[in-house]
């Protein structure tokens, strides 16, 4: 029981830390990313929602999760 609070407890920090870099990072790269992960949004889909291609929004995800691991990680050294 101690072990699942544990997790519990490491997931919603995990949550708090996602949400925090999130909001340090260019907002057209969150507005990918949410729609990928918070809404489970397909590449296609988002390139429809966006008037855009599927390989510009692969490509624009990549750089999105480049961005929000560098600003998690400058988080993390604070």
């Amino acid at each position: 029981y101690a072990e699942t609070i544990e997790k519990e407890v490491e997931v919603k920090m995990l949550e708090e830390d996602i949400s925090d870099s999130l909001a340090g990072i260019n907002s057209d790269y969150r507005k990918l990313i949410e729609l990928k992960w918070k809404t489970q949004k397909s590449n296609k889909d988002i390139a429809d929602l966006l008037d855009s291609t599927e390989g510009a929004v692969k490509q624009k995800l990549y750089r999105a999760r480049k961005a929000l691991k560098t600003k998690m990680r400058q988080m993390e050294g604070s």
